[in-house]
């Protein structure tokens, strides 16, 4: 089993490729919520990881409850991600 630090980490490496299929994704009209989802009211992100042959889906509590919040924490993970990966 893959655990979270290796799972980070390869999104660190592959981040580029898909910070930049979340932004188009992120800014289709009416998809605000692109990537995040309500569970008993608490909101999670869900993201892949690429690796070389295989794909693992990654779920992680963005813990609260408020839908703004949820979106800015989600916006500043893909910030993080795409500015590390940046020369």
């Amino acid at each position: 089993m893959r655990t979270h630090r290796k799972l980070s980490n390869d999104l660190e490496r592959n981040g580029p490729q898909y910070v930049e299929l979340y932004m188009k994704g992120i800014n289709q009209p009416n998809n605000e919520n692109h990537h995040i989802w309500n569970n008993n009211g608490t909101w999670w992100i869900h993201y892949v990881v690429y690796d070389t042959a295989t794909a693992v889906r990654v779920r992680r509590s963005l813990k609260t409850k408020n839908l703004r919040q949820a979106r800015k924490k989600r916006d500043s993970f893909f910030k993080t991600i795409k500015a590390k990966n940046t020369l």
